[in-house]
């Protein structure tokens, strides 16, 4: 009786979302992997929150990646187009302000370019967060791994 009670109380809390793990991204793939490559990456993941339609997800590089040349952003998931700003290994994606949110749960992906490999061949972590547009984190970070390797 007392194991039944344990395993409803935890039933109980998981469904209520306080033992609940927030979602973290599934992938971030490089188009081309091979080192010092310039290409096109997508970010996959669960949405953690809801994402606003102002909403920015945070990306940190190390310091092995170059992006000066990354420009562009879109999705096949979130309407209202983009802003992209660098600052160092640092990129923030912001979204249009004129898309609708994103409600917590749905798949995401995000593309984003030029981002240019690391030299050496080898897995790299990325972390990444979302926040408002006041740049207020709202979900993460998270880290996701990114494998650099000669096809």
């Amino acid at each position: 009786m007392r194991k039944i009670a344990v395993l409803w109380i935890i039933a109980l809390l998981w469904g209520s979302g306080v033992l609940a793990q927030t979602p973290e991204p599934s992938s971030l793939k490089p188009l081309d992997p091979r080192p010092g490559a310039f290409t096109l990456y997508t970010l996959s993941f669960t949405a953690p929150d809801t994402v606003p339609p102002d909403g920015v997800l945070h990306l940190t590089f190390p310091q092995a990646f170059s992006l000066a040349q990354v420009s562009l952003a879109g999705s096949s998931t979130m309407n209202g187009g983009f802003a992209v700003e660098v600052n160092g290994r640092e990129l923030r994606i912001r979204r249009g302000g004129e898309g609708q949110p994103v409600p917590q749960g749905t798949a995401v992906d995000v593309k984003f370019s030029l981002v240019k490999n690391p030299a050496a061949e080898g897995d790299y972590s990325v972390t990444w967060l979302l926040e408002d547009a006041a740049g207020n984190a709202l979900a993460g970070p998270f880290t996701v791994s990114v494998s650099i390797t000669k096809k």
